[in-house]
C-alpha cells in the first residue's frame, strides 16, 4: 500500500512537473512573441514620426510657396495700379 501511495505521489509529482514545464515554455514563447510585437510597434512608431515630419516639412514648404505667390501677386497688382495711375495722369495732362 505504501509503495502504491508513493507511486501515485511520484506520478502526480512528475505530471505536475511536466505541466509546469509546459507552462514555463508557453510563458517563454509568449514573452518572445511580445518582444517581437514591441519591436514591430517601435518600428511603426518611428515610421509614423518620420511621416509626420515629412508632412510637416511639406506643409511648411507649401505655406512658404503660397506666401511667396501672394507677395508676388500683390507686387503685380501694385505695379498694375501704379501703371494705371501713371497712364491716367498722362492722359489727363494731354487732355
Amino acid at each position: 500500500m505504501k509503495i502504491r501511495k508513493r507511486f501515485i505521489f511520484l506520478f502526480l509529482f512528475l505530471f505536475l512537473a511536466v505541466c509546469l514545464y509546459g507552462c514555463v515554455q508557453e510563458i517563454q514563447r509568449e514573452t518572445r512573441h511580445l518582444e517581437e510585437l514591441r519591436a514591430e510597434e517601435e518600428k511603426r512608431r518611428e515610421k509614423v514620426i518620420e511621416a509626420k515630419k515629412d508632412t510637416s516639412s511639406i506643409e511648411k514648404l507649401r505655406e512658404k510657396k503660397l506666401d511667396a505667390y501672394h507677395k508676388a501677386e500683390a507686387k503685380s497688382e501694385e505695379a498694375f495700379i501704379e501703371e494705371f495711375v501713371s497712364t491716367m495722369r498722362v492722359n489727363a495732362a494731354n487732355a
